[in-house]
């Protein structure tokens, strides 16, 4: 059997990209694409879907510089390099509408039952797109129905379910591609504005099975989630968490942003879905305007619900350094989406191991050679590192018997200066011995010496230098204005008991520095010291 040798690296980088998704611990740039401006947001997943944002930055874009690539190239450049390698994306050139399609059958969507709905969905949304469908890349947010829903359809009709569709040229996603792997970066996905329906969570949600919603409808919490942009404003009416309707506003000239929140209200109020009929519970208001406009200011007076502003640490449970501005509230979203287990609402070109594996009819055993030929290589790697440490302990054992072979040779040699130190060793501890025995003595000497100097010394002489020359010899210089003055203190040093000798070593007269005739005379001692 011939291998296909492009199947095989196919199916090698959808098996590696599946083992080195984001996980976490890893950082994610995630970017809004606006018209004039563009937003960054990074991002480190912590794990449970949770995340934690470190840092955030807008650049405001030039008239004639509104090319996607301007604008990501503005940003990584204000931000003054590469903060991630992953990359999600958030544009407006996404077409959306609300569509019925077709329910597969059974519990799970199988492979047959996903193409079934890309085809629906294409057919739905080809009279709202300006290019071919088959150029589509489609995402499908289901919206969520009461129990029982399915059980509505006419004998012989198909079943259907509500949705909501995002179509995105893949030519522009292609671009976008391009362009980041241009700027050595990994996209991983392009999400809608729609995508801040997911920057608010519920602990409390009851879905179950998908989007069927539990049983106990009255018990059912019903909010709004406003994003409030410069030129419009979205809304998304949520049922215990879940987005059940969307709707859009314009803002005119003269409208104010409480304008919009009333419209979305008044809008989206009657698109519960059936069976549910409760009030709103709460109006959750994020985006631009609800940064430069006081909370009071949000909420008309007629409104169904209290009206708040949206915070990421309370609404989403995101750790930021400090308060996050309201205008990430969809780059917050797409990102809470990107990094949870449940729907999301993004286009990517990534195609599951498990749909590749079924489209090719070799995938199978082509899979199972790249997994042998891991685990071949994966062994010989483990062998190798083991030789390599074996032969590395071999040449330390080497060594380590050169060096005792040599230390033999060497024997002689070492036990001559093994008695060298040993003679040596003898001499200082005799020499320790002495000093320790004489020191005591000797300083008791001296200080006798000294206190006899002092006491016997008269004032007609007077000391200049006292040195010791040895342990037993002591030179003592000084000035007397007579002779007589230096026999007479020779005869009282004599007299001192520590004193065995005393004698005038020389003597030399000297002019007085006052009158110049008187003579002085600076004499020399040498004393010769005994025992106390």
């Amino acid at each position: 059997m011939r291998l296909d040798v492009h199947k095989l690296r196919t199916l090698s980088r959808s098996f590696g990209r599946a083992l080195g998704s984001f996980s976490s611990g890893g950082k994610l740039l995630t970017v809004f694409l606006g018209d004039r401006m563009v937003r960054g947001i990074l991002v480190r997943r912590l794990g449970r879907g949770r995340i934690e944002v470190l840092r955030f930055m807008e650049v405001d874009m030039e008239e004639g510089s509104t090319s996607p690539r301007a604008k990501l190239v503005r940003l990584l450049k204000a931000w003054g390099e590469t903060p991630a390698k992953d990359v999600l994306l958030v544009s407006n050139e996404f077409h959306s509408i609300l569509a019925e399609l077709p329910r597969p059958s059974g519990k799970r969507v199988t492979s047959e039952g996903e193409q079934m709905l890309q085809a629906a969905s294409r057919f739905e949304i080809a009279s709202y797109l300006d290019y071919p469908a088959e150029e589509a890349m489609i995402t499908i947010l289901r919206l969520p129905e009461a129990p029982g829903a399915d059980d509505f359809a006419e004998p012989g009709e198909t079943s259907r379910f509500p949705a909501l569709l995002f179509a995105m040229h893949a030519r522009s996603y292609q671009q976008l591609k391009a362009l980041c792997r241009a700027l050595k970066m990994r996209l991983r996905g392009v999400a809608p504005e729609e995508s801040f329906i997911f920057a608010t969570r519920s602990d409390s949600c009851p879905v179950i099975k998908g989007c069927l919603l539990d049983d106990d409808l009255d018990e059912a919490e019903v909010s709004m989630l406003v994003n409030l942009m410069n030129s419009h404003a979205l809304g998304a009416l949520l049922v215990n968490g879940k987005a059940a309707a969307f709707a859009r506003y314009d803002f005119q000239n003269d409208d104010i942003s409480a304008d919009g929140v009333a419209a979305l209200a008044n809008e989206l109020t009657p698109l519960l879905p059936p069976g549910i009929d409760n009030p709103l519970t709460g109006i959750v208001v994020g985006g631009e305007r609800a940064e430069r406009e006081d909370a009071d200011a949000l909420a008309p007076p007629l409104l169904p619900a209290p009206a708040r502003p949206w915070d990421a640490e309370s609404d989403l449970g995101a750790e930021c350094p400090g308060p996050l501005p309201q205008r990430y509230m969809t780059e917050l979203g797409a990102t809470a989406q990107f990094v949870s287990k449940g729907e999301r609402v993004l286009v990517d070109d990534y195609i599951p191991l498990k749909t590749r594996i079924g489209r090719h009819p070799l995938s199978g055993p082509l899979l199972a050679l790249v997994i042998f030929a891991l685990l071949i290589c994966t062994d010989y790697q483990f062998k190798k590192l083991k030789v390599a440490r074996l032969e590395s302990t071999i040449k330390t054992l080497q060594e380590e018997k050169e060096s005792l072979d040599a230390q033999a040779k060497s024997g002689s040699g070492m036990m001559q200066q093994y008695e060298s130190l040993k003679a040596e060793k003898n001499q200082l501890e005799q020499e320790i011995k002495l000093l320790t025995q004489d020191l005591r003595n000797r300083e008791l000497l001296q200080r006798a010496l000294l206190a006899g100097l002092a006491s016997r010394t008269p004032m007609q002489i007077q000391l200049r230098r006292v040195a010791q020359f040895s342990d037993a010899a002591w030179h003592v210089e000084g000035i007397a204005l007579r002779y007589t003055d230096i026999t007479a203190f020779v005869v009282d040093l004599k007299a001192l008991p520590m004193v065995e000798q005393c004698r005038l070593e020389s003597s030399s007269q000297k002019p007085s520095k006052e009158d110049g005739a008187t003579t002085a005379y600076i004499f020399t001692l040498r004393l010769r010291l005994g025992q106390v």
